[in-house]
């Protein structure tokens, strides 16, 4: 069965040894040579001496080539793979008292700054705690989740107590998973959908306002044209009023005898009775 090649940086002092640890080990165990980390002791009895041989050359020379070259000086007057194992672990995972006093004062002191991402402030809280493991030091998960808590800023007040309340226990996945879940939202749009909606309504009407107005002043135009328009009314003769404003408007065509001709303008409406009216005046000049 074969496996997918895996990819480690070479640790160079500067990184998370812890993590680099992990993935390193993970990559002897998937290549069956994860025992050569014990020595000769790590093997079975039924292993032959070549195998074994094999075994550690391949261990020791696979942990050379990821690392760097300050960190493989560090190490180089080791000749075993466990050798060299047991070397980066006192050099980046010591026990020492000024070490762990380091530790517990950076875990204790804590805090997530305001304008700082909070998935790296995660990120970094979480390293903390993996360093304090692999000294032997246990923060009970408890403990770790009211440390995160404690160490939001005050506008997270508002969150704070809720987490501490909600629930009857409280456990830092609940925490990490709440404050990452609000980080993604606060980074999306925060105005509701609906609100964009009206928004984009009320920008909309806005540009339609100048047609509006447009379209007002183009009806203004047409009355004031209507008021200058030269034909004279139908009923009194008269220029500057249409029928319908005609003083004289109650009396009906009929009674005043009018031809028929003006009858079926009448009843076509005012511009076509004016039309015909004028085309009347017009013949009889002639």
């Amino acid at each position: 069965m074969g496996f997918a090649k895996i990819e480690v940086e070479r640790f160079d002092g500067k990184g998370d040894f812890s993590l680099w640890r992990q993935r390193m080990k993970a990559v002897l165990v998937q290549m069956k040579i994860s025992k050569a980390l014990q020595g000769d002791k790590g093997f079975p009895e039924s292993t032959s001496s070549e195998e074994k041989q094999e075994a550690l050359d391949l261990a020791y020379s696979t942990l050379i080539l990821h690392l760097g070259d300050r960190v493989l000086r560090e190490v180089s007057k080791e000749t075993t793979a466990a050798g060299i194992w047991l070397k980066l672990e006192s050099l980046y995972m010591t026990k020492s008292l000024s070490n762990r006093v380091l530790l517990k004062g950076k875990l204790f002191g804590f805090k997530i700054p305001e304008d700082k991402p909070i998935s790296e402030s995660l990120d970094e809280f979480n390293r903390l705690i993996i360093d304090l493991a692999n000294i032997e030091i246990k923060i009970e998960d408890e403990d770790q989740a009211i440390m995160i808590l404690n160490a939001l800023p005050k506008s997270y007040s508002t969150f704070v107590e809720a987490m501490k309340y909600a629930k009857e226990s409280l456990s830092l996945e609940d925490v990490q998973a709440a404050l990452k879940a609000n980080e993604r939202e606060s980074r999306s749009d925060k105005r509701p959908a609906a609100e964009s909606l009206n928004v984009r309504g009320r920008s909309e009407k806005n540009k339609s306002k100048p047609k509006k107005r447009q379209s007002q002043q183009g009806k203004n135009k047409e009355v004031q044209d209507d008021k200058e328009f030269p034909y004279k009314c139908y009923h009194c003769h008269e220029v500057g009023h249409m029928k319908k404003d005609c003083p004289n408007k109650d009396k009906t065509y009929k009674k005043e005898g009018k031809n028929g001709n003006a009858a079926i303008a009448e009843d076509q409406g005012y511009e076509s009775a004016e039309a015909l009216n004028i085309c009347t005046e017009d013949s009889s000049k002639i």
